[in-house]
């Protein structure tokens, strides 16, 4: 269950952003990308890959935002470069090879904000505060993958019927996760629960493992059928 910490955590610390991008461009790219200012009433949407399909957009996303997609960092992890990058929103589109997975995302992303915005980071590391993720005393209840699944989480067919007439639970069916991969994509899936800090795995736990997570929105805790993120973490079914 997680609980507070303060870790050394890895920084990226935003160097500059200049006219000029120097470091090796990394690979893979997106094949084709719009990047635009965002209109003033723009709806705030950062869902990454849309799902079956080849596209990846995020839309009235900060540079805080973008960077934090990029490295797979929480904003709190960002530090340094001008006011604006908090402030100033923007929309990205672009489309994608198949079969790119969320790592080379990151890399297709990384890239583009070099190529686009001539942004140059580097890695630091300084004491944040951060939640952990550990083995709760009922034990473990996953099960261990078989070596041949495909990993990652989705949502399933029948998630609005899981509801039940209750909340709007957000249903995940996980396959071959890691536990340092489970945290990360906690902290963007649940962000409500996280305020912006980082989730550490704790758990010693190896290898990727199958469950399925079941929980409401922060905003949702205050109704009777509501789960909120840590049930739902420590009593994953499959």
């Amino acid at each position: 269950m997680p609980r507070a910490i303060v870790p050394r955590l890895p920084l990226v610390a935003v160097f500059s952003l200049i006219t000029a991008f120097a470091q090796p461009a990394p690979t893979p790219a997106f094949i084709a990308t719009d990047v635009h200012v965002s209109s003033p009433n723009a709806m705030r949407m950062l869902a990454g890959a849309l799902p079956q399909s080849d596209r990846y957009e995020l839309r009235a996303a900060t540079m805080v935002d973008l960077i934090s997609r990029a490295w797979g960092v929480t904003p709190n992890r960002i530090a340094g470069g001008p006011n604006w990058l908090a402030t100033d929103h923007f929309d990205v589109v672009a489309s994608f090879p198949a079969g790119s997975n969320e790592e080379a995302m990151k890399s297709m992303l990384q890239k583009l904000l070099a190529d686009r915005f001539k942004l140059v980071v580097h890695n630091d590391t300084k004491p944040l505060p951060a939640f952990a993720m550990t083995v709760a005393k009922g034990g473990v209840k996953m099960k261990k993958s078989d070596a041949s699944a495909d990993t990652g989480c989705k949502s399933p067919e029948t998630s609005v019927a899981a509801a039940n007439a209750g909340p709007d639970y957000a249903v995940q069916i996980c396959r071959k996760m890691t536990m340092p991969a489970l945290a990360e994509w906690l902290v963007f899936q649940a962000a409500g629960y996280f305020q912006g800090q980082s989730l550490v795995d704790r758990t010693n736990l190896q290898g990727g493992w199958d469950f399925t997570l079941k929980w409401s929105a922060r905003n949702q805790l205050d109704r009777p059928e509501a789960i909120p993120l840590l049930d739902g973490v420590e009593n994953n079914w499959d």
